[in-house]
């Protein structure tokens, strides 16, 4: 007789993961970039490159997360008193993560930026791993306030621009230069033209 097997049915797993932001607001010379730390996470306040501006958290800060081949937004954080904003608490009941495998951009809201700060810029996670959370420390620097003069100071006059080119010199002679060399031409192509004519 003939066997026959059946083959077991096994459903594709999507990979799924999370992103895990921690927003700080730095002093003076802080960055404004995101700074990926790995499976990890900063935790608490830090300090800058310097180490003497401290970072503080931000709270209130919403995010964008939105997957770019679509560009449709996958999710909305919003930062916690103490900074911090994931999504696995958006995770579907049953799966390893909120978001499928894919690029995915997060923007920050500018609307909900502390006053006083800049807005991050915008920065792309991958989601590759399954079942993996993507941290990510964002920091945002302070608007720097325009310098004033010291106390007592006038404010000095700007000089008004050099006076331009007088007559006698390089400058004003280049039309009369320029008509002469023009005469000269004409005449040696004049003297050129009879001399060709002659036998």
């Amino acid at each position: 007789g003939v066997a026959v097997y059946r083959v077991p049915t096994v459903a594709d797993q999507v990979v799924r993961g999370d992103v895990a932001l921690l927003k700080l607001g730095a002093g003076k010379d802080g960055g404004g970039a995101a700074d990926s730390t790995g499976e990890g996470g900063a935790v608490g306040a830090s300090a800058d490159g310097g180490g003497t501006t401290p970072k503080v958290p931000l709270g209130g800060v919403a995010f964008d997360i939105v997957r770019l081949s679509t560009g449709e937004v996958a999710a909305r954080l919003v930062t916690g008193e103490d900074g911090r904003a994931s999504t696995e608490g958006l995770r579907p009941a049953g799966l390893d993560g909120a978001l499928p495998y894919g690029l995915y951009e997060v923007r920050e809201d500018p609307a909900t930026t502390p006053p006083g700060y800049r807005t991050a810029e915008p920065f792309v996670v991958a989601v590759e791993g399954n079942a993996r959370t993507y941290c990510y420390e964002v920091v945002n620097e302070l608007v720097s306030a325009p310098e004033e003069p010291p106390a007592g100071d006038e404010p000095a006059e700007e000089e008004p621009p050099a006076p331009l080119a007088e007559t006698g010199d390089a400058l004003a002679r280049a039309p009369r230069c320029i008509a002469f060399a023009a005469v000269i031409s004409a005449t040696l192509a004049a003297a050129f033209a009879l001399r060709r004519q002659r036998p």
